[in-house]
């Protein structure tokens, strides 16, 4: 999930927000996204976690930087700091025993209320606000472990 909400973060600051973009981890667990928004930025992070599970996102959205970094702690929450072009990211994600997530904090001067839901076959679908932009994203893996992110 936090490399997921990094990438969400980066994706959303540009809008109009509908784009599909493809991810893939490696055996190591490292995770690369490619792809173009609606606007035809071309989308490129890499992802990578350490051996204490914090993950590390850098890359671009078009000419925004990404970089952030993601903290869980020992209950499995985790913190999201970092940048996105010139918005600092500060959020925080909890899980709850049936598995929904739930993110809020800022990002630049917009705040983030979005929650996550997973499906029994692994799918995700996140919806709420960031700032007041609406969002609907669907998440799909397939036998390869690859991942199709729908923005809507």
């Amino acid at each position: 999930m936090k490399t997921v909400f990094a990438f969400f973060v980066a994706i959303l600051l540009i809008k109009p927000v509908i784009a599909s973009v493809d991810c893939y981890t490696d055996s190591f667990g490292n995770t690369s996204c490619t792809g173009y928004d609606s606007n035809g930025n071309f989308v490129n992070t890499d992802s990578y976690t350490d051996s204490f599970g914090n993950t590390t996102t850098t890359g671009y959205v078009g000419d925004n930087f990404v970089n952030t970094d993601s903290y869980t702690d020992s209950f499995g929450n985790t913190t999201t700091t970092g940048y996105v072009g010139n918005s600092f990211v500060n959020t925080d994600s909890y899980t709850d025993s049936f598995g929904n997530t739930t993110t809020t904090g800022y990002i630049g001067d917009s705040f983030v209320n979005t929650d996550s839901y997973t499906d029994s076959f692994g799918n995700t679908t996140t919806t709420g606000y960031i700032g007041d932009t609406f969002i609907n994203t669907d998440s799909y893996t397939d036998s390869f472990g690859n991942t199709t992110y729908d923005f809507y």
